[in-house]
C-alpha cells in the first residue's frame, strides 16, 4: 500500500502551507498467481493415526494422488509444502496408543489448485492410500 499527498505544493514566496490530506491506493490481484491449500490427513485404520506424518511420506502422498489421478501431467504440478504441523489428541486412557491429527499447509499453482484438491480426495489403490483421506480447505 501506498501513500500519497495532495495539493502539498507549495511555492517558494507561499508562506502558508495547506493542509495535505492523504489518500491510500491499494492493490488487489484479481488472479492471484498462487492457492493456499490446508489439507488435514485422516486415516481409517486404528492403528495408522498413531503415526505422525513427517514430509517425505507427505510430499510421496500428494505426488502418488497425483500421478493416480493425472498421471504423467499430475506430477507436473510444483507442490511447496509450508507448513507441518502434529496436534496431539487426548486419549480416554493412559494407556491407549496416542492419536496424531497431521494437519499440512501448502502453496500451489493457483489453475492447479482444483486438480491438486480432485486428486487428494480421489485416492484409492491398494497401498497406504487407500486408507488415507485428505480434507481440504482454501486459506
Amino acid at each position: 500500500m501506498t501513500k500519497r499527498k495532495r495539493g502539498s505544493t507549495s511555492e517558494a514566496g507561499d508562506s502558508k502551507n495547506t493542509n495535505a490530506s492523504e489518500v491510500a491506493i491499494s492493490f488487489t490481484s484479481r488472479k492471484p498467481e498462487w492457492a493456499y491449500l490446508h489439507l488435514e490427513l485422516v486415516t481409517q485404520s486404528p492403528d495408522a493415526g498413531s503415526e505422525p506424518l513427517d514430509l517425505l511420506t507427505a510430499k510421496t502422498y500428494l505426488t502418488t494422488a497425483l500421478s493416480q489421478f493425472l498421471g504423467l501431467s499430475g506430477t507436473a504440478i510444483p507442490i511447496d509444502i509450508l507448513k507441518l504441523q502434529l496436534e496431539e489428541l487426548p486419549t480416554a486412557t493412559a494407556s491407549a496408543r496416542r492419536k496424531t491429527r497431521n494437519m499440512l499447509w501448502i502453496r500451489v499453482p493457483h489453475d492447479d489448485a482444483a486438480a491438486v484438491i480432485a486428486a487428494a480426495f480421489a485416492i484409492r489403490d491398494g497401498s497406504r492410500l487407500e486408507k488415507a483421506l485428505i480434507h481440504a480447505s482454501p486459506q
